[in-house]
């Protein structure tokens, strides 16, 4: 992982707060180590040693985020957008609902 790749929608504006090198297969991966934002060098350093010269398969290296806080007034405000999206029967208004259901699951 570089500073070069793409943020994800889930990350953008945000800055990662730890390093976590992660093992186990796609779907069940778990934190092998952490590591404070200012040892992200010896993070991939330990992730490229996980690898054990494989070059073919990505970095298991995950940068980690504070989850987002909302208030009160904010998650009812989501939810009553989300619920009026919902009902619509626009497919793309369903999923811009799904979308902000998500993100409310994962704010809890």
């Amino acid at each position: 992982m570089s500073d070069d790749n793409e943020r994800s929608v889930a990350s953008a504006g945000s800055q990662p707060v730890a390093w976590a090198v992660t093992s186990g297969p796609p779907g069940d991966l778990s934190v092998y180590e952490a590591f404070a934002d200012h040892q992200k060098d010896e993070a991939m350093s330990l992730a490229r040693e996980c690898l054990f010269g494989e070059t073919n398969r990505p970095l298991p290296l995950a940068p980690l985020y504070f989850a987002p806080t909302l208030t009160e007034a904010e998650r009812e405000a989501m939810e009553a957008a989300a619920s009026w999206l919902d009902a619509s029967d626009d497919p793309e208004a369903n999923r811009r609902a799904d979308a902000i259901y998500g993100f409310l699951n994962r704010a809890k």
